[in-house]
């Protein structure tokens, strides 16, 4: 008997989560109510095994480490990044932080991510207040509490 999936989830490399087997007996009677035949079936349901190894077109991760060349920053709590796939693209934002990455794969779109927070971060870090305008203060406040600089 072929197995069947009995749910859908987003990543490969992950272990079952439940493997059953069902068993069902079942009499036929005719049209006079005599039985006719008894039959067993055995329906297995195995989830994890028979999964398709593509991603989905949209999904969420929680980040909390950053690397660069020189710099490490570490969330205080976990950065939403929202991952979709566009037409040609593939898409890593988070609103909260006013990020917006692009890469050909998932993978390349967070990466792209990772680099432009930490370019942000860097940024916001060294700008005036005194020369900002309001947006750019919000920002510059978000990414202050948000972060703790780590030794890279």
């Amino acid at each position: 008997m072929e197995n069947a999936i009995a749910e859908r989830l987003p990543f490969s490399g992950f272990r079952p989560s439940w493997n059953g087997r069902i068993r069902t007996r079942g009499a036929y009677r005719d049209q006079a109510g005599a039985p006719e035949l008894e039959t067993a079936c055995v329906i297995v349901i195995q989830t994890g095994a028979t999964l398709s190894r593509e991603l989905p077109d949209e999904y969420r991760v929680l980040k909390r480490v950053f690397v660069g060349q020189d710099l490490r920053l570490i969330a205080r709590k976990p950065v939403t990044i929202h991952v979709a796939r566009g037409e040609n693209l593939w898409f890593a934002t988070s609103q909260r932080l006013d990020i917006y990455a692009t890469g050909e794969s998932a993978q390349q779109a967070m990466e792209e991510f990772a680099i432009h927070l930490l370019y942000f971060y860097r940024h916001y870090q060294e700008l005036d207040s005194s020369e900002a305008g309001k947006g750019a203060l919000k920002l510059k406040r978000v990414f202050g509490d948000s972060f703790i600089e780590a030794s890279a």
